[in-house]
């Protein structure tokens, strides 16, 4: 806050003034530190607020309590994205989704949150966000790894073997230039 000087006062009296003005600077801070109490209330009133968008949004796509592949596919649509397009893969990864093309509603809820999404116009904007994660190692292992899981039937120890093929295909095309040589072994070999 800037000082305050009046020209027509004393040299005592502008002293005075200016270290009211200093106190009135702290008092408007104590005012922005309430602000942000206000503001974190705020926050939680905006965040019931995502919380009831996110829920929103899973029934838009859910058949019941959860959204199935007609759901997915409407999804994928409204994102302007392929079904066997990566990113896909990365968004079921955040959502810890059990099932390929399947979301519970709290795999739908906890993903978008970790997302920081409460409609899937905020997922759509973070879309080439989600593409680059895959450029960390670390992350393109784990998603990796989770892709196996998410892709087999949980009765079965394996994966069927064009089911194989695909995922292998999305994971590794652009990375690994022995992709196609290796499932040209697959094909050949089983």
């Amino acid at each position: 806050m800037p000082k305050i000087k009046n020209k027509r006062r004393s040299g005592s009296e502008e002293v005075s003034v200016v270290k009211k003005s200093r106190a009135a600077e702290r008092s408007s801070k104590a005012v922005i530190i309430n602000g942000c109490t206000r503001d974190c209330h705020s926050s939680n009133e905006s965040s019931k607020n995502a919380e009831q968008q996110r829920l929103k949004c899973f029934s838009h796509y859910a058949e019941g309590e959860e959204i199935g592949p007609e759901g997915v596919e409407k999804f994928c649509s409204d994102l302007e994205v392929d079904p066997e397009d990566i990113v896909m893969l990365v968004i079921a990864w955040y959502m810890k989704a059990k099932r390929m093309g399947y979301f519970t509603k709290s795999e739908w809820i906890e993903g978008m949150k970790k997302l920081d999404c409460s409609k899937v116009s905020d997922l759509k904007r973070k879309l080439g966000r989600l593409r680059a994660e895959l450029d960390d190692p670390v992350v393109f292992k784990d998603i990796y790894k989770y892709s196996y899981d998410f892709a087999k039937d949980r009765e079965q120890r394996s994966m069927d073997l064009d089911l194989a093929i695909g995922m292998l295909t999305l994971l590794l095309v652009s990375r690994w230039s022995l992709q196609p040589d290796f499932v040209t072994y697959l094909k050949g070999r089983f």
